[in-house]
């Protein structure tokens, strides 16, 4: 107020910039992938120059699958005073291959009445898989055939993952005459202390009907 002057005063503010340390997730490997940067698989969109730790040791920023456990992986980015230190995590979890078992070939009497195509596996197979011939399905793990109907040839048994690249067997199935020594079971009839042994039907692959008499 006149005759006095005006009188003046500044205030600079310094703005720092909160670090984002992106969005926690939960990401599942296959435990055979390869190596993968682990600030892809945070969400959101981080910034560089964070340090990753596991377990409270320092990690580097890639994830082996080969050879890093399954478990939380931590990245942390120091704030410019007076913002604080942020930080997010990934949750990582490891998923073993499918496991389709080994394939065989078999032989097979055409006349049985069903054969379970999961016989011809070795191994410790995944039941969780589906049969195949061709490109059409027949069913799951405990599917069973009629080999006069279904026939021989190659059988596919595929074990899908979503994780994982899917794993297959192959089962041969090679279809034998009925009159094949390998199809039919045979007795030589024994008299000895009877008048009368027979076995009826003879030979058979089936139920027989034995008749005495002494």
């Amino acid at each position: 107020v006149a005759p006095c002057p005006n009188s003046t005063a500044t205030v600079s503010v310094t703005e720092n910039q909160l670090p984002n340390a992106g969005i926690n997730s939960n990401v599942t490997l296959c435990n055979t992938a390869p190596a993968a940067s682990l600030v892809g698989m945070l969400g959101g969109t981080p910034d560089t120059g964070g340090q990753w730790s596991f377990n409270g040791t320092n990690h580097g920023p890639q994830f082996n699958p080969l050879t890093d456990p399954q478990g939380v992986y931590t990245y942390t980015l120091p704030g410019t005073a007076p913002c604080p230190t942020v930080s997010a995590s990934v949750t990582v979890t490891l998923e073993v291959p499918p496991n389709a078992g080994t394939g065989n070939t078999v032989e097979v009497c055409e006349d049985d009445s069903i054969f379970a195509l999961s016989t011809g596996l070795t191994g410790t197979p995944n039941q969780s898989g589906t049969w195949y011939t061709g490109p059409f399905v027949l069913g799951n793990y405990t599917v069973e055939i009629i080999p006069a109907i279904n026939g021989g040839g190659i059988y596919t048994y595929i074990v899908t993952s979503p994780f994982c690249p899917s794993d297959t067997a192959y089962v041969e199935v090679v279809l034998l005459d009925s009159t094949s020594l390998d199809c039919t079971v045979g007795m030589e009839e024994q008299k000895a202390g009877l008048d009368r042994f027979e076995l009826l039907p003879n030979p058979t692959d089936g139920i027989v009907t034995m008749d005495l008499g002494s």
